[in-house]
């Protein structure tokens, strides 16, 4: 992801949700089948992902186990040393 797009900051909300978005796909889930693994509505999956919607780090965290990923995964794009 580019940082220096017109020198707009990421949005975390939506970097984090597309990052969640990616690691679901690649577990070949839908929303709702994340949802109900996960003891989440396919709704609130769906604004997660869209970056409407904030988690708190104990979602992340729930989140992150789920989907068999560690928490930073979902940070790395904050990364200063990280070349996305």
């Amino acid at each position: 992801m580019d940082r220096d797009k017109g020198s707009k900051e990421l949005d975390p909300k939506k970097v984090v949700g597309l990052k969640i978005r990616e690691a679901r796909k690649e577990m070949g889930l839908t929303q709702t089948q994340f949802g109900a693994m996960s003891h989440y509505d396919k709704a609130y999956i769906c604004r997660i992902e869209k970056g409407s919607m904030s988690l708190n780090i104990e979602k992340l965290v729930t989140f992150s186990k789920y989907l068999k990923k560690p928490v930073y995964y979902f940070l790395s794009d904050f990364d200063e040393k990280n070349e996305n």
